[in-house]
C-alpha cells in the first residue's frame, strides 16, 4: 500500500535538489533519497570536525579517531588474511568431498566384482570337472565297445583263442581311466586355487579399502589445517603492530591539538583587527584582492574534489560513475574559475603556471615531450587507418612499439591524446587540452590548432584563443 504524502511535501520530493528536500521528515523519503540524505549528513559531520582545521578533538573523541586512524591501516591487511584463510579452507572441504566420492564408486564396485568372481569360480570348476567326466565317459564307452567285439570272437572261435588280448585291453582302459580322473582333480584343483587368489584379492581390497579412505581423508584435512595455522600466524604478526601504530597515532595528534589551541588561542586575540582588515578589503576589492579570492575558491574547490574522489573508492562501476561524474563537475569548475580571473583581470595567469593551477614543465622537460609529439605524430599519420582505439591501445601497451617509434617509455598519455586528435580530428580536443596542462605540458608548444576547421568552439575555453601555455 501506497504511503500518504502531505501535499506540502510532495512538490519538495520532486525536485532533484537535496537542500529543498530537508524539510521534508525522512519518512516520507524514496531509499535513494534516504541514502542519499544520510550520505550528505555524514559528510557535513565530518567537515564540521575532520576537515575542518581548527577542530579540536580530545578524550573519547581523540580516541576513536585514533583507532579509526589505526584500523584504516590494519584492517586491509587483516581482511586480505581472512578471505584468503576461507578461501583455503573452502579448497580443503571440496578436495575431501571429492576424495569422498572417489571412494564411494569404488565401494560400490567391491560387490559386484566379489559376486562375479564367485560365479566365475563356480563356473571354472565345474566346466573343469564337466571336462574329465567327459574323457571318462569316453574311455568307458571305448571299453565297453571292446568287450562286445572279445564277445563275439569267442563266441566264433571259443574261449581261449584270443591269447589274453581281452584282458590286457581291460587292463589299458582301467589304466587310463585312471589317469584321466587324476588329472581332471588336478585341474579341479588348480582352478580351485586360482580362484581363491583372485578371491582374496578382491576380499582384501574390500577390508583395506575404508582405512585408506580415512587415512586420505586425514592428509587432505592435516594439509588445509596447516595453510590454515600458517595465515593465523601472519595475521597475529599484523595485529601484534596494533599497538605500537595506536601509539604513534596518539602522539601525533595530541601534537596537532597543542598546535591547533595555541593557533586558536592566536587567532582569536587578533580575531578583532582581522575582521575590521577583513571589512575594508571588501569594501575596496583590488584586482590583486579579486584573484586573491580566486585562488581561495580555487583551493577549496581543489580540496572538495578530492574529499569527494576519496569517497568513492573502489572497482565497481557505481564508483567508476560517480569518479567519472565528480571529474566532469570538476574540470568544468575549473574552467569556469579559470574564466574569472581572466574577466576580473584580463590575464591567464601567472608565467609558467596552467589555469588548472599546476606548475609547466621545465623547458627541457617541454623540448622532450614535444619531441616524443613529433615522433607520434609521423608514426599516426602513416598508420591511422587502424583506427584511433586501437592505436592508442598499441602504443600504450606495448614497450617494443614504443621503441619502435623513438618515443621515451614515460611519455604521457595526453602527448600520445594530442597526436591522435592532430591526425584524426585536425585540431586539439577540450578533453586533451585538459590532459596537457594536468601533465604540465604547453599547448601552444605542440603548434596544433586548438579550434575546429570553421568553428569558434575554443573560444569558450580559458586560457585559448590567444597565447596558449
Amino acid at each position: 500500500m501506497a504511503q500518504f504524502v502531505p501535499a506540502k511535501y510532495a512538490a519538495l520530493l520532486k525536485t532533484g535538489d537535496p537542500n529543498k528536500r530537508a524539510a521534508v521528515p525522512t519518512r516520507f523519503l524514496s531509499a535513494k533519497q534516504k541514502l542519499a540524505r544520510g550520505v550528505a549528513q555524514r559528510m557535513k559531520t565530518e567537515n564540521a570536525t575532520l576537515y575542518d582545521p581548527m577542530a579540536q578533538l580530545s578524550g573519547k573523541s581523540l580516541r576513536d579517531v585514533v583507532n579509526s586512524m589505526t584500523n584504516a591501516e590494519l584492517q586491509p591487511q587483516l581482511s586480505a588474511l581472512d578471505r584468503e584463510s576461507k578461501t583455503v579452507g573452502a579448497q580443503g572441504e571440496e578436495q575431501q568431498r571429492r576424495n569422498a566420492g572417489y571412494y564411494q564408486q569404488i565401494a560400490g564396485m567391491i560387490p559386484s566384482a566379489q559376486k562375479a568372481q564367485t560365479d566365475a569360480s563356480t563356473r571354472l570348476a565345474g566346466q573343469v570337472a564337466q571336462s574329465g567326466q567327459n574323457v571318462t565317459d569316453a574311455i568307458s564307452a571305448s571299453l565297453g565297445g571292446e568287450k562286445g567285439i572279445s564277445e563275439q570272437d569267442r563266441l566264433i572261435r571259443g574261449t581261449g583263442l584270443d591269447a589274453g588280448t581281452s584282458q590286457r585291453l581291460a587292463g589299458e582302459f582301467a589304466q587310463q581311466q585312471i589317469a584321466a580322473g587324476a588329472q581332471t582333480q588336478a585341474n579341479v584343483d588348480q582352478a580351485n586355487a586360482r580362484n581363491a587368489g583372485w578371491e582374496g584379492l578382491v576380499n582384501t581390497a574390500a577390508v583395506v579399502l575404508p582405512g585408506q579412505f580415512a587415512q586420505s581423508q586425514t592428509e587432505l584435512g592435516n594439509q588445509t589445517l596447516s595453510k590454515q595455522a600458517d595465515i593465523a600466524g601472519k595475521r597475529a604478526d599484523v595485529e601484534a603492530t596494533r599497538g605500537g601504530i595506536a601509539m604513534k597515532n596518539l602522539t601525533d595528534l595530541r601534537a596537532s591539538e597543542f598546535e591547533k589551541a595555541a593557533t586558536a588561542q592566536t587567532l582569536h586575540i587578533k580575531g578583532t583587527q582581522a575582521d575590521t582588515a577583513a571589512a575594508t578589503a571588501r569594501a575596496n576589492i583590488t584586482d590583486k584582492t579579486q584573484r586573491r579570492i580566486i585562488s581561495r575558491d580555487k583551493q577549496a574547490e581543489i580540496n572538495r574534489h578530492d574529499r569527494a574522489m576519496a569517497t568513492h573508492q573502489g572497482n565497481t562501476d557505481a564508483a567508476a560513475r560517480a569518479r567519472q561524474k565528480e571529474q566532469t563537475r570538476h574540470d568544468k569548475v575549473m574552467e569556469d574559475l579559470g574564466q574569472r580571473k581572466l574577466d576580473a583581470t584580463g590575464k591567464k595567469g601567472a608565467s609558467g603556471v596552467t589555469p588548472f593551477g599546476n606548475k609547466l614543465l621545465a623547458a627541457g622537460g617541454q623540448t622532450k615531450q614535444q619531441s616524443n609529439f613529433g615522433k607520434l605524430d609521423k608514426f599516426i599519420e602513416t598508420h591511422k587507418s587502424k583506427g584511433r582505439v586501437k592505436l592508442a591501445q598499441d602504443i600504450t601497451s606495448s614497450a617494443e612499439l614504443r621503441k619502435a617509434i623513438g618515443i621515451s617509455a614515460d611519455t604521457p598519455e595526453a602527448v600520445i591524446s594530442a597526436a591522435l586528435d592532430k591526425q584524426i580530428l585536425g585540431y586539439l580536443s577540450r578533453g586533451t587540452i585538459h590532459k596537457l596542462w594536468r601533465s604540465g605540458i604547453s599547448v601552444k608548444g605542440l603548434g596544433v590548432s586548438t579550434k575546429k576547421p570553421s568553428t569558434s568552439a575554443a573560444k569558450s575555453i580559458p586560457g585559448l584563443g590567444g597565447t596558449v601555455k
